[in-house]
């Protein structure tokens, strides 16, 4: 029974290995390490270890947001890096441009080291000098049944996405209700988006919509330019 038990695992480990080693890329990228940019290589893949599935258009970020592997030109091998290592680092797969940044995260942990996390944002959205980022992260899922036979067992967790506003005035702000910011247009009005655009805003407005008001907020700006170039 007991080395019924050892095949499973070892043939598992090839198994991820494998897939691991079969969807991973490479990319032409860089690094920001101590405010000195980098080139090279970045490998990163398009197999999740957790679920065992491939991301079929893009690539899994899941683990982007806490370490990524690069290899300077004309290096031998990889290095792996974390928010504590690096500034930031960016790179492009099939047209798309990926660009994470290193931030220092507040979290409710009881534990005092772990009040303050480094973690690697991507880069979401950016109109004016305001940028949007997101995290991912995994959490534990309440709703998980270890009895029930139909569930996976990666369904124990989930990912579920954490939005932040960013400027190099106004610092980093977690999109979320909170004492000091309660609505979508308090925390646009805290980055200075002009009044004449948040007029607009329903007041039943999510702040999950943040995403789809800064894209409005770009065409906004962009009609304003067009009007005073015919002025």
């Amino acid at each position: 029974m007991k080395r019924n038990h050892f095949y499973r695992a070892a043939l598992l480990i090839i198994t991820i290995f494998y897939f691991t080693s079969s969807y991973a890329k490479k990319a032409s990228g860089f690094i920001v390490e101590n405010s000195d940019t980098l080139y090279g290589k970045i490998k990163y893949t398009q197999f999740n270890i957790l679920t065992a599935g491939i991301v079929i258009n893009g690539i899994n970020t899941e683990s982007l947001h806490y370490e990524v592997w690069f290899k300077e030109n004309n290096g031998k091998r990889f290095k792996k890096y974390t928010p504590n290592d690096i500034d930031a680092f960016g790179f492009t797969d099939k047209d798309y441009y990926y660009y994470f940044k290193s931030f220092a995260i507040k979290t409710n942990s009881v534990v005092k080291k772990e009040r303050i996390k480094k973690r690697f944002l991507q880069l979401y959205f950016h109109v004016a000098d305001i940028d949007l980022y997101k995290d991912l992260l995994r959490i534990d899922n309440h709703y998980f049944n270890s009895s029930n036979s139909s569930y996976k067992i990666y369904e124990q967790t989930y990912t579920y996405p954490e939005l932040y506003l960013f400027s190099g005035k106004n610092g980093l702000t977690k999109i979320e209700e909170s004492k000091k910011i309660g609505s979508i247009k308090e925390i646009l009005q805290y980055y200075k988006i002009e009044d004449e655009f948040l007029i607009q805003i329903s007041k039943d407005c999510n702040l999950k919509n943040i995403r789809i008001i800064l894209e409005e907020y770009k065409l906004w700006l962009n009609r304003l330019k067009i009007r005073s170039t015919n002025i």
